[in-house]
């Protein structure tokens, strides 16, 4: 894969950045219920979509940058679409595996319980709050269970990992705009190329 080879740094630090603002999803939102849950799950996407976006956008301006000098061999406006797709195709892969298997396997089992942890936990998060905003989750002594009177479409897209589907493509296409917004000179700021 060439583009690992060529931006495997910008990959990394999406991975990092993609396992510690799920947790910083995980902390904001669990204090919180219902609404609240909804805004603090709201939030901490949009400041994972601003953290990682500004780097992003310093990457995509030095790569113009290189473009301009003539040294950037196979860089183009659509780097950031690959590299993108290349740090979450392994949240992407396991999400969709597990979205697919609840529904012909019992969620309840070891494996797809672990599995859900780390979808929910170590990928995605950043949209955690969202995810228990909308399902309105509660505990029934009497039934000894969990209860909900959220819709039925909410829990059927969170029972099956929709929610967390969604947020892994939509973050892959809003930081593939960054960048190409960035690389046309779109969207201009100092970059820490420009500042040396």
């Amino acid at each position: 894969m060439k583009v690992f080879g060529n931006k495997s740094d910008m990959i990394k630090k999406m991975w990092l950045n993609q396992f510690a603002f799920s947790l910083f999803g995980l902390f904001v939102a669990s204090p919180f219920t219902g609404n609240l849950c909804i805004v603090a799950g709201v939030f901490s996407y949009l400041f994972y979509l601003f953290v990682v976006g500004y780097s992003i956008l310093d990457d995509a301006q030095k790569d113009k940058i290189k473009i301009d000098a003539g040294r950037g061999e196979g860089l183009c406006a659509f780097t950031g679409l690959k590299y993108a797709f290349t740090a979450f195709l392994p949240s992407f892969i396991v999400t969709l595996a597990y979205s697919v298997s609840t529904f012909f396997v019992d969620v309840s089992g070891v494996v797809l319980t672990i599995v859900f942890v780390i979808v929910k936990y170590a990928f995605c998060g950043e949209i955690l709050g969202i995810d228990i905003g909308l399902t309105k989750y509660m505990y029934s002594e009497e039934t000894l269970s969990r209860v909900s009177d959220a819709p039925r479409s909410v829990l059927f897209m969170s029972e099956h990992a929709f929610f967390q589907l969604i947020f892994i493509v939509l973050s892959v296409i809003l930081f593939a705009l960054t960048y190409y917004l960035g690389f046309r000179g779109i969207i201009k700021f100092k970059t820490s190329e420009n500042k040396k």
